[in-house]
């Protein structure tokens, strides 16, 4: 299966199943970080020994994801 296809089908089904699982909770931002997560996985591997344009996008991407998280526990604004 083409590689395109097949990262953004996982990554579709593994955020929907999450949305569903954390639709009550404060935490929903966490499903749109896992389908980021996979796409990474799937096309970079998280291999960061090199720090290449692509991966310090990435890098940026996760470090702003973490930082979310953090500032919706610690009560951020509810969206």
């Amino acid at each position: 299966m083409n590689p395109a296809i097949q990262s953004g089908t996982a990554r579709f089904e593994a955020t929907l199943i999450n949305a569903k699982l954390l639709k009550s909770t404060r935490l929903t931002g966490v499903a749109v970080i896992e389908g980021f997560c996979i796409v990474v996985y799937l096309a970079a591997d998280f291999n960061f020994e090199q720090l290449t344009a692509v991966r310090k996008i990435i890098l940026c991407g996760l470090t702003a994801a973490v930082l979310f998280l953090i500032w919706r526990v610690a009560g951020g604004i509810p969206l």
